[in-house]
């Protein structure tokens, strides 16, 4: 998000989001034409015997790295997933207004936080906040105006939204609804391309000089000044690496499918957004 643009309130949020909402019967005729329980978005809570299956075997294949390096000669293999180990759910399975909640609120994750910005026609900003603060924050809201039958949400049920359950169905049309709402309203969205950064924690400093000269080392300052230089010199290293592999990914990312909120915007403003790598 740009400095100095206007950020909207608690409350404009609200409305907003209230905005996107509502009417949750043309919501669900929209999204599930033929009913939630025949929706392929279902899939996203209730996925199949086979999708079940392919995440277990991903999900061995990325534990056995993580332990290529520590782990002991002895240790047992787990055995690798088997086809016939998964079953799929039946039909009435689930509560399908819960469910279409769900989804709904990750696709507003998706879109007001992961550092991405809505723009009013004033040039206003909504951006929910940080990662953990706009969960908290669409939570709070869906348990205010959506209750569930079982329970509430919590920020960790939109924290990183859709991670590991969205590859399960194409998205493209929930984002593509919020998006014709948002062009309604004469709003905009700003994309903001995935980068990992260092934190410096060097003003954090714990050696500061002695108040008494007295207590003076200048053998372990210098010491201290070593230690310094080199922990710098590791962190411009790492991130120079990082600042090149995010070069790489953006330039990569002209000539790949973009993500199904980036697919949907382009549908709906026949443009991609502001932010996301341009051919």
């Amino acid at each position: 998000m740009q400095p100095n643009r206007p950020r909207a309130t608690d409350k404009q949020s609200t409305h907003l989001l209230r905005t996107l909402l509502a009417d949750r019967a043309a919501i669900l005729a929209t999204l599930a034409p033929e009913g939630w329980s025949n929706s392929p978005l279902r899939l996203i809570f209730h996925p199949t015997a086979a999708q079940q299956y392919e995440e277990a075997v991903q999900m061995q294949e990325n534990l056995k790295g993580l332990r290529r390096v520590s782990r002991k000669k002895d240790e047992e293999e787990t055995p690798p997933p088997r086809p016939e180990d998964f079953a799929e759910d039946s039909p009435g399975a689930g509560n399908s207004d819960d469910e279409l909640t769900k989804l709904l609120g990750d696709c507003l994750w998706l879109i007001f936080s992961d550092n991405h910005t809505v723009l009013d026609a004033e040039g206003g900003a909504y951006n929910l906040g940080s990662f953990r603060g706009s969960g908290r924050f669409i939570a709070d809201f869906l348990n205010e105006h959506y209750l569930l039958s079982e329970g509430s949400f919590d920020y960790l049920d939109f924290y990183c939204a859709g991670l590991f359950t969205h590859d399960r169905a194409d998205t493209t049309p929930v984002f593509q609804l919020l998006f014709g709402r948002l062009r309604a309203l004469g709003y905009d969205w700003e994309y903001s391309f995935p980068r990992t950064g260092i934190v410096d924690f060097s003003g954090l400093r714990e050696d500061a000089p002695p108040d008494d000269p007295a207590q003076y080392d200048p053998t372990k300052a210098i010491q201290q000044e070593i230690e310094r230089e080199t922990r710098q010199r590791e962190s411009d290293r790492l991130q120079a690496e990082l600042d090149g592999a995010f070069e790489k990914e953006f330039e990569e990312a002209k000539y790949k499918l973009p993500p199904p909120a980036v697919r949907a915007y382009r549908l709906v403003y026949g443009r991609l957004p502001e932010g996301f790598p341009q051919v």
